[in-house]
């Protein structure tokens, strides 16, 4: 599980049912009253999109506003949302895709229309349920420099992936240093991957 802006928490990666062993060797290790459990999970994964845990870690466990975090830069991946087609009460954006399942159907066109720009960016990242969810809110300075990145692709590109780097704000938010095209593949079946959560 991760931890979205929002305090709510959402699955990013599901287990094989022959990880519960694993699982459960290593959980022995703590008394039953232990929480905030927050772990490297790493494994294999497989062709029905689930991993095969072979070995387990703690880890400490990132606030979504880390208090050294203006003194650190960050590397985040996910996809660029304008704020103003998050916010839709209907969760249908301007260009008609949905907000909570379609944000990689999201065009171009619709994150540079002016209401969009002026509403301001967030990153989001997809759970294993394929939702996605906000986990960086941009400054008002970072807008600049994502709508001047987003003008050099055609008005209907979609999937507008990219990895991020920055620092925070004082007030939690995103400070945009660095923003680059990454586009999202799901581990093929067999690749070796690891994944952070509770």
């Amino acid at each position: 599980m991760q931890r979205s802006l929002t305090g709510m928490y959402f699955p990013t990666v599901k287990f094989t049912n022959s990880s519960t062993a694993v699982v459960a060797e290593w959980l022995t290790q703590f008394s039953m009253d232990t929480t905030n459990v927050y772990v490297y999970a790493f494994g294999t994964m497989m062709a029905d999109g689930l991993l095969n845990v072979t070995m387990i870690d703690m880890a400490d466990e990132p606030d979504v506003y880390p208090p050294d975090a203006m003194e650190v830069t960050y590397t985040y991946t996910g996809w660029i949302y304008d704020n103003y087609c998050l916010a839709s009460p209907s969760g249908i954006a301007e260009d008609g895709t949905n907000v909570s399942h379609g944000v990689h159907d999201h065009m171009v066109g619709c994150l540079l229309l002016q209401p969009c720009i002026d509403s301001g960016y967030a990153l989001m990242a997809r759970d294993a349920m394929g939702m996605y969810h906000p986990i960086v809110m941009l400054t008002n300075e970072s807008t600049a420099i994502v709508v001047e990145w987003l003008e050099m692709w055609a008005m209907n590109t979609d999937n507008v992936n990219v990895t991020i780097t920055g620092t925070y704000d004082a007030s939690g938010k995103f400070m945009l240093e660095t923003i680059s095209g990454y586009e999202m593949m799901m581990p093929m079946e067999g690749e070796m991957v690891s994944a952070a959560g509770s």
